[in-house]
């Protein structure tokens, strides 16, 4: 107690004492300057010295006021005035200190630390352009300072300068010695070359980490991050089982094991993702109803149905308000067709869920009803079809899918008019799905009304300009009513889309022979027979063509 009391009271006696010195050099001044002749009787040092000792007790103000008194007898104490611009800077007074930067940098224009601190100065202030510049010319003159480095590399970090801040942190790794501060710049970079897409290079960087540190936990995880997003899983799984051989029973552990089983789901090795969700099972910190969910969705996906679904069966028991059991039920009952097992589970969860979530469920239903309703028509049950589809309706009237399908069941069987009236009800209910009015065109197209079929194709291609088989429909139909300029028009548009569409070159190639165009034809032809030897009679097309040419 005494000890700190005697420093505290040292401390306080040092600066009163110094405080009187500056107050005895102030008034010293100041009669040097009612005395015009008389000469100031502190020496340059002596000023810088006491004015240097203010400056880191960060007495600021006082600092300032020295300094300006002094400057206005000797203003060419540059030192001086420097020491003036770093406490102006430390007040955040930027642009007054930008100001005696500058004064300074007349006298020496390549003084590295005065130029750095007017770099600092035009970062605070945003004017990024001129404190890049400060910092390039302090490199131009000495390439390995430090400090002009890591500020040059934070400027382009800031302003998303990836490629320059890339060059200018290897720069500063290749100058680092202290293994501490190079693991830093490397892992920077590392993240810079993720950011860019350059992922191979950021691989080699986190791998230049693990040399020095091999054990480094951090890295090792920003690595199987890496590799998992870029889908290199076998360099993912490699590095997660050999930090598990040391990691036993932990949450690092347990983070590894989850990427694992991810990792070898993916890769479709199933029996791996098994064992490893055992170990799971086991592990003191794992959900346990997390894991059984997750080795049903493996059994499941490893055609070990029974199995899973016996898992989800007592899960469900066991678990009876879990709404994602039962879904993971449901998606196993829609893949084998089983609808009616879905929609009784749909039904409990209707029961288990929040009331604003039941007409999402009721969507989701209405969706179920409809691909029943579509499976019935498949195996010829016509009239349990259409009583589904109106299950499918009480469920989501306002699902334009719904009559949409409708619309093409009704057209198999030959119910055109019908099936106009549900695809203009799925209009209704969205009016900006091109389909739908392509569907009721072929309708018209069925039953021979052109005007009405020119008409929804013309709406169909309004609504989705890419739509290339209402593009060219609409082509064809020009066609049959000699429009020859709209169809040629019409046809390079989805030749154009789509290359590959040989049945529009090949009705493009006709029409320029009808115009002579042999040059043009050919040319299609040969298209066409590049990517379909055999397509209709376009053998016999450029034998003849090729003779006339």
């Amino acid at each position: 107690m005494s000890t700190n009391f005697i420093v505290f009271f040292v401390s306080i006696f040092a600066t009163i004492s110094l405080i009187h010195v500056v107050y005895i050099i102030l008034l010293v001044m100041e009669n040097s300057k009612k005395e015009p002749r008389k000469k100031l009787q502190i020496s340059k040092d002596d000023i810088l010295e006491q004015a240097n000792m203010l400056f880191k007790q960060k007495k600021y103000t006082l600092v300032g006021k020295l300094i300006r008194k002094y400057l206005e007898a000797e203003p060419e104490h540059y030192e001086l005035r420097f020491l003036l611009a770093k406490t102006l800077y430390a007040m955040d007074n930027l642009y007054e200190s930008i100001k005696e930067c500058s004064i300074v940098l007349e006298k020496n224009p390549s003084n590295p630390d005065v130029k750095l601190l007017l770099a600092r100065c035009y970062k605070k202030i945003n004017q990024y352009s001129k404190a890049i510049g400060e910092l390039q010319d302090i490199l131009k003159n000495n390439n390995e300072n430090l400090v002009a480095i890591k500020e040059l590399s934070e400027i382009y970090i800031n302003t998303n300068q990836k490629v320059s801040a890339v060059k200018m942190l290897k720069q500063l790794a290749s100058l680092t010695e202290n293994n501490q501060e190079f693991q830093k710049i490397k892992s920077k970079i590392a993240n810079l070359q993720i950011e860019l897409e350059n992922y191979n290079e950021a691989l080699e960087e986190l791998n230049n980490i693990l040399e020095i540190y091999p054990e480094d936990t951090e890295t090792h995880k920003k690595l199987i991050e890496l590799c998992m997003n870029i889908q290199n899983y076998a360099v993912a799984v490699e590095h997660c089982e050999k930090m598990l051989e040391v990691n036993k029973n932990n949450s690092l552990s347990l983070w590894l094991l989850n990427n694992l089983v991810q990792l070898y789901t993916k890769t479709k090795e199933y029996d791996k993702a098994l064992e490893y969700y055992k170990v799971i099972l086991e592990h003191p910190f794992s959900d346990k109803l997390k894991t059984k969910i997750n080795i049903s969705r493996v059994l499941l996906a490893n055609n070990q149905e029974e199995e899973g679904m016996m898992l989800l069966k007592q899960l469900s028991e066991q678990h009876s308000d879990n709404i994602e059991i039962k879904r993971i039920m449901i998606g196993n009952y829609l893949k084998n067709k089983q609808f009616s097992s879905a929609i009784d589970l749909y039904k409990r969860i209707i029961d288990l869920a929040n009331p604003l979530d039941i007409r999402n469920i009721h969507e989701e239903m209405s969706n179920v009803y409809v691909n029943w309703a579509k499976y019935l028509f498949e195996n010829k049950n016509v009239d349990e079809c259409f009583k589904i589809f109106s299950t499918a309706i009480q469920y989501d009237s306002s699902n334009p899918e719904i009559f949409y399908e409708l619309g093409e069941v009704n057209v198999s069987i030959k119910n055109y008019n019908e099936a106009i009236i549900q695809f203009r009800k799925a209009i209704s209910l969205n009016p900006s799905v091109s389909k739908f009015y392509l569907a009721i065109a072929n309708c018209y197209e069925a039953i021979g009304n052109t005007y009405e079929q020119k008409d929804a194709l013309m709406l169909a291609v309004n609504t989705d300009a890419k739509n290339i088989d209402a593009l060219y429909k609409l082509a064809i139909l020009h066609d049959s009513q000699n429009d020859i300029t709209k169809e040629i028009e019409l046809l390079k548009q989805v030749i154009e889309l789509n290359p590959n569409h040989l049945d529009a070159k090949y009705q493009l190639a006709l029409l320029y022979e009808k115009q002579d165009n042999v040059k043009g034809a050919l040319e299609l032809y040969k298209e066409i027979e590049s990517v379909d030897y055999d397509f209709k009679n376009v053998q016999q097309c450029i034998e003849m063509l090729s003779k006339e040419d």
